[in-house]
């Protein structure tokens, strides 16, 4: 099961028992999934504009590459 913003809504129940948490921990996360996601648009767009799609991309998988305990 993916987290999308964009299905979520449909899948709120399916969500919440797949994860273990209520409804509201499912439209607590929703929130906070759309509301980064609104706060990194602009600034990735710009970045985007001066360094190109690519080099942005492989800088933002680098960010959020997990790391060995």
């Amino acid at each position: 099961m993916t987290w999308n913003v964009s299905n979520v809504g449909a899948v709120a129940d399916e969500a919440a028992h797949a994860y273990g948490v209520s409804l509201a921990t499912v439209g607590l996360l929703t929130t906070a999934l759309f509301l980064t996601h609104l706060a990194v648009q602009l600034p990735a767009g710009r970045a985007c504009d001066r360094f190109g799609a690519r080099r942005v991309g492989f800088v933002a998988l680098a960010a959020t590459r997990r790391r060995k305990a």
